[in-house]
């Protein structure tokens, strides 16, 4: 742009071949006319690309933070209703007073492990899903480190349940030896069972199963459940960042976004 005018003015200085109707002034003005609209032209075309450009970013800001923010908050529904120390409190609640009541909270617990992730499909596509796989995986290993505690558990609260109603058995197959035909057969069977499996139990041995057993659930808390947690707050850290990192290349001019 700066050789333009020096050319003219040389031009015009030294002669040319032809004799023009305007003088230098007047092709330098012309000329810096010209320039002027370009410059302007150039301004307003950066000036709308960029305003285009910031408008494209902050929609896909705002997309892709919703986007995660549900994700992230159903892990942390997810992670909330597979909380260890939860199922301890409320089992410890109800174990000794009602046994049948600990084994279902017990089961509806297995019943959200197995289901945890579930609910991710619907929010997860095949380009999302890898920047999560490590937690659903880890949660996926949680699952697999718990579920023999919580069969071990049942099991235990099961013998506590048939050993709280071993003396009603025993009353009940002494009636019906004293007045025979005073209960059905499926109430006899039933407190045959009981008799037999609870044959050389004591309590005391229940009760230290299970506190042995609350122990480890205690210990896969501090260790395999909180790992979860800490992940779960890396991985959407590393997300953020990722989003923010993308939007903003959104406004490089003249590069592809």
């Amino acid at each position: 742009m700066v050789v333009v005018p020096v050319a003219i003015n040389e031009s015009y200085k030294y002669g040319v071949v032809y004799v023009t109707k305007w003088d230098a002034a007047d092709v330098l003005s012309y000329y810096g006319t010209v320039l002027g609209a370009v410059a302007t032209t150039s301004a307003m075309v950066i000036t709308i690309t960029f305003t285009y450009k910031q408008i494209r970013r902050d929609s896909y800001l705002k997309t892709e933070n919703e986007k995660w923010m549900k994700i992230e908050s159903v892990f942390a529904n997810v992670l909330d209703n597979i909380n260890p120390i939860r199922l301890l409190m409320e089992t410890m609640d109800t174990s000794f007073t009602d046994p049948s009541a600990a084994i279902g909270i017990i089961q509806k617990y297995q019943i959200a492990c197995q289901t945890a992730t579930d609910v991710l499909n619907g929010y997860l596509n095949i380009v999302d899903y890898p920047k999560v796989k490590p937690i659903v995986d880890t949660i996926g290993g949680f699952r697999e480190e718990i579920s023999q505690v919580l069969q071990d558990l049942i099991i235990e609260y099961s013998k506590l349940r048939d050993f709280s109603s071993r003396n009603t058995a025993k009353r009940t197959i002494e009636m019906e030896n004293r007045y025979p035909n005073s209960f059905s057969t499926e109430d006899i069977a039933l407190s045959e069972k009981i008799l037999k499996d609870t044959n050389g139990i004591q309590q005391s041995d229940i009760d230290k199963a299970i506190e042995q057993l609350n122990e480890k659930i205690i210990a896969i808390y501090y260790g395999a459940y909180r790992s979860l947690l800490q992940l779960k707050g890396s991985t959407f850290e590393i997300i953020n960042t990722e989003t923010q990192k993308k939007a903003d290349s959104i406004l490089h001019l003249w590069g592809k976004s």
